[in-house]
């Protein structure tokens, strides 16, 4: 059996990150490999100061949830990650650089090239979703990044820009292809389904940590949302910072792991989110959701690369719009529950011919 070894952001609390790797490896597995991760944790050197306030900053999250959240998380990598040790780093037979942010370049630099693979030199090289998470490369290391994608046998990237990036190096063979977490169908997700977190109907906010602004516009747009729906819903928020949920009326979960936030999504009756992740499980379950986004945002596209590619209207809006003229528009997954199966067809159909042919 063909032993397929990966990089990507494995070891994370980011819901994302964990779902997309165990994703990636699992479609592999399906397809007759053999498939794990490379073991590997980049650190980061902190300043004295900073790394003071980070461990008060983690005390003070963990008596408020956090440390349930990482128990579950490390749950969840040692019974559904596959982990290759650094010993048998060089006995793989293929090397994928998958998907995530992990192109970009401060995670380069950070892991000493580590997500680029330039430490394999005598094995065949694909990247699956690869993603720069910026739009431009610094002209510094334009060369660098030729250098070391031509190395590669067949190249695909998540988002248009990194598309439009590759092939300004001169790498024209490289195609777009969906997001790992979308390469598994509803029904395979439905696995890790139990009853429901809450028990009422409820509309569901997912921001990502440390979005002060976004989070700020989705709970207030949750509330107005409610209010139209003549207050029949719970408002239940993820993903904002826990010291917020010191707020007896901001319901807000902060223990909850990647399989509590696949049953969130899952459960909910409406879904307001601004994490590209949130937006693809959302896709998956077929949930009615409204993306909400700061203009300011550099990776913006991630997620409106994949709402244009599905020709989904009404979806995508921003923290500059007035609140009180938002409203959710049904989504007809009738038709787009047609464009995620072909994407994920054309998508799969390219990783299992790459790793045929090598």
């Amino acid at each position: 059996m063909k032993k397929i070894a990966i990089v990507s952001f494995f070891k994370s609390e980011n819901y994302g990150a964990l779902l997309q790797a165990f994703a990636l490896q699992k479609c592999i597995e399906d397809m007759g490999y053999e498939a794990g991760y490379l073991e590997y944790y980049p650190h980061t050197k902190l300043p004295f100061s900073k790394y003071i306030l980070n461990r008060l900053n983690r005390i003070i999250r963990n008596l408020l949830g956090y440390k349930q959240r990482q128990r579950k998380t490390k749950w969840f990598v040692d019974n559904y990650i596959r982990i290759i040790p650094n010993n048998a780093r060089e006995s793989q037979d293929v090397y994928i650089a998958g998907s995530d942010q992990a192109w970009h370049p401060q995670y380069l630099e950070a892991s000493n090239n580590f997500f680029i693979l330039d430490f394999i030199v005598n094995k065949p090289k694909i990247s699956y979703a690869s993603s720069f998470g910026i739009s431009e490369l610094p002209k510094k290391l334009i060369d660098f990044y030729k250098i070391s994608l031509s190395a590669y046998a067949h190249l695909s990237v998540r988002e248009k820009a990194g598309l439009n990036i590759i092939k300004g190096l001169g790498l024209n063979d490289v195609v777009t292809v969906c997001d790992p977490t979308m390469l598994l169908s509803k029904k395979n997700w439905m696995k890790f389904i139990d009853n429901s977190p809450v028990n009422s109907d409820y509309i569901l906010s997912y921001v990502m940590n440390g979005d002060n602004v976004t989070a700020a516009y989705t709970r207030k747009l949750a509330q107005i949302l409610n209010v139209k729906s003549d207050n029949r819903y719970k408002l239940v928020f993820l993903g904002d910072k826990e010291y917020k949920s010191i707020d007896p009326s901001y319901s807000l979960i902060c223990n909850a792991g990647p399989i509590d936030f696949i049953n969130y999504i899952y459960h909910a009756k409406y879904v307001i989110t601004s994490s590209f992740h949130g937006t693809c499980f959302s896709l998956i379950f077929n949930k009615q959701f409204l993306n909400i986004l700061d203009a300011n945002n550099g990776v913006n596209n991630r997620i409106t690369n994949l709402i244009d590619y599905l020709e989904i209207p009404n979806v995508i809006n921003y923290t500059i719009q007035d609140p009180n003229k938002i409203d959710f528009h049904p989504i007809d997954y009738s038709i787009v529950t047609m464009k995620i199966e072909q994407y994920r067809n054309k998508s799969r159909l390219y990783l299992k011919n790459s790793l045929d042919d090598l």
